[in-house]
């Protein structure tokens, strides 16, 4: 089985068809909906889909970060399998059926948007793509993950491994993926890059170019958190945030 967590934060527009495509295709597997810090119907709509789908739950949460209601899902996820998936269905659920059918022996696969036979669909602007490639050469260069896509919001691991680095993850904002991913590399952990389809959708809820500065702060906290001078972190950084 497996266990797809799905971050939403005031979905009311877009969750509906969500549920739907991701309830009936994994009917089987388990479907929870994270809550982060909702102020609008997307806990009423769920609801009304748990009348028809067994496999769905949810959880509700007052922290209004991604990463953490991501950590929160996987905490409480019962699979062989746990991954993640955005509520917006960039990554529909025949797509991440398709990815999770290619996983093989890794411990964990993960969809990228910047691979040769990605399709990306509409294309995205070139300010866009030039703020995402800058900040995955930012991460790169100062954690040396190897991957082309860090942020693609689709993601699948064994269990063991999830259980293995989530302890160990200290990021529930903007780095969290990056966080996890690093822990993954430096655990050990095999995790395959996946060329996606990728669908950008109406009504997103990121705005990336008032969260750039953000996902950048995010990965030089991580970077430092992980090094001889922690102390920054922990003594000013925090701090001041």
């Amino acid at each position: 089985m497996i266990s797809i967590v799905i971050p939403a934060y005031n979905e009311e527009r877009r969750i509906s068809n969500t549920l739907k495509e991701y309830c009936e295709l994994f009917k089987d597997d388990e479907i929870i909906i994270s809550l982060n810090a909702c102020t609008d119907r997307t806990l009423e709509i769920v609801k009304e889909f748990q009348k028809e789908y067994s496999n769905l739950k949810y959880i509700e949460l007052d922290l209004g970060a991604k990463g953490n209601a991501v950590k929160c899902g996987f905490e409480i996820a019962k699979g062989d399998y746990i991954g993640f998936a955005d509520a917006d269905c960039s990554t529909s659920a025949k797509e991440f059926a398709r990815m999770f059918g290619s996983l093989g022996d890794n411990d964990g696969i993960i969809a990228s948007r910047y691979m040769k036979d990605s399709v990306v669909s509409p294309k995205q602007s070139w300010k866009r793509i030039l703020v995402s490639r800058m900040f995955n050469l930012f991460v790169n260069t100062l954690l040396w993950l190897g991957y082309k896509d860090t942020q693609c919001g689709a993601k699948i691991f064994k269990r063991e491994a999830v259980l293995q680095v989530l302890p160990e993850i200290k990021t529930v904002k903007w780095a969290f993926d990056v966080d996890l991913l690093y822990h993954m590399k430096r655990d050990g952990f095999k995790i395959k890059e996946f060329p996606t389809v990728w669908e950008d959708k109406e009504y997103s809820t990121l705005n990336v170019f008032q969260a750039g500065p953000n996902m950048l702060l995010g990965v030089i906290r991580l970077r430092l958190l992980y090094s001889p001078f922690k102390f920054i972190i922990l003594d000013i950084y925090d701090k001041i945030k």
